[in-house]
């Protein structure tokens, strides 16, 4: 709610955004390398981001991502 109007605003998703949890490029960038150059372990990839941004990522979203990647649609 504003605080000047009182009104209601509510913001559009984009097309894109499909499921509950978005992951931009950037974090999937940032995944693929820590796995791929830092050769971090998917736990260990799993633990950094929990412990940089405060967000529980499983391991299966960190396998996806790098398969994505290699797939070139990052």
């Amino acid at each position: 709610m504003c605080s000047n109007c009182l009104s209601f605003e509510e913001g559009l998703f984009l097309p894109h955004v499909t499921k509950s949890v978005q992951y931009g490029s950037r974090i999937q960038s940032l995944v693929v390398y820590l796995i791929n150059y830092q050769m971090l372990s998917y736990t260990r990839t799993a633990a950094y981001i929990r412990d940089q941004f405060g967000h529980t990522i499983s391991e299966g979203t960190l396998v996806h991502m790098n398969r994505v990647f290699g797939d070139g649609r990052i």
